[in-house]
Parts: structure tokens; C-alpha cells; sequence
């Protein structure tokens, strides 16, 4: 049951801190881990996470921008992460085939929440150009800094893992 052993995470506390508030509130004992800001923080963290992430029931909380229209702030899951830096996403740049693998995330169904795909990337992106010879529909994208160094140490460790990223903002510079 994913109200037993939770490990809460997030890159900074303030992510986090809503839900922290309920589950005090209704003595639900859980954990938290905080990993930092960006990828190199996250990546840095990733192995003492995935310590604590074992046999634990993970629910990542962060924030995102989406490739879409954004008129409102909502929440969404993920069923995939892909390492995809701005310049590639861009077509502008060009990693070796299959360096970075693809993510598939298990659904665990706790939370009933639209499907987002995460492109990670190293920086917040100020533009929000895609090539869609490699994503043909940007309504189900969202960017993120940390998914990518984080997911894939937790699934290894985890019980179960529910991802759920609030999205704030439209990708680009507003």
C-alpha cells in the first residue's frame, strides 16, 4: 500500500512542502530527500537516493514546463524520461545513437493524472523549438532538469515509484 514506507523526494524542499504539511497532519509516517537543483546536483545524490529508496514506496515531487499551451498551473505524471538537452531537441546538436536510453516508468495507478513524457535537459531552456521528426506530438512533453539522473536510480531500488510534477510554466523565456 503506498501509504507504508514513503520516501518522499524532491530537488528542493519547497516542492515538497505542501504534501509534507498533509502527511503530518495525518500522522502518516514517511521520509523525505532532498537532491538539489539541476542535473549535476541530482546526479551527484543519485547513489545515497537510491540507498534510501530501497524497498521503499517513492513519490517524486517537482516542478516542470510544458511544450504546450500553459494557461494554468495542474499536475501530471510521467511514463517516460529522456535525456535531451536543448541544442539536441533542437537539432542542433547530436549525442551518439543510444548513449542515453529512454525511461519507461511503471504506472502504479495510486494517482489518477494525465501522462507526460520529461525531456531532460542540463538548463532551464529559453526556447521552446522542437524537431518533430523525433516528437510529433509536443502537448504530451514537459521539461524537467532532474528526472533523468534521478528515475532511473530509484526504479532500480524502489517498491514503487509515482512521479507527479506540477506543471508551472510554458517552456521559453516567459
Amino acid at each position: 500500500m503506498i501509504y507504508d514506507n514513503i520516501l518522499l523526494i524532491s530537488a528542493a524542499r519547497f516542492e515538497a512542502k505542501p504534501s509534507i504539511e498533509i502527511l503530518r497532519k495525518n500522522n502518516i509516517k514517511y521520509d523525505y530527500f532532498e537532491f538539489g537543483i539541476g542535473p549535476i546536483h541530482a546526479a551527484k545524490s543519485a547513489e545515497k537516493l537510491k540507498e534510501r529508496a530501497k524497498g521503499k514506496n517513492v513519490i517524486y515531487l517537482g516542478s516542470c514546463g510544458t511544450f504546450s499551451d500553459f494557461r494554468e498551473p495542474y499536475l501530471a505524471t510521467v511514463d517516460q524520461v529522456h535525456w535531451m538537452p536543448t541544442a539536441e531537441r533542437m537539432g542542433l546538436a547530436k549525442y551518439m545513437l543510444d548513449l542515453h536510453e529512454a525511461i519507461i516508468v511503471p504506472q502504479s495507478n495510486h494517482f489518477k493524472l494525465p501522462k507526460k513524457t520529461v525531456l531532460t535537459t542540463s538548463s532551464v531552456s529559453l526556447d521552446a523549438s522542437i524537431n518533430l521528426d523525433t516528437y510529433s506530438n509536443p502537448d504530451i512533453l514537459i521539461e524537467n532538469m532532474e528526472a533523468y539522473s534521478i528515475i532511473g536510480e530509484v526504479i532500480e531500488a524502489a517498491s514503487s515509484i509515482d512521479v507527479i510534477f506540477g506543471i508551472t510554466n510554458a517552456v521559453g523565456p516567459d
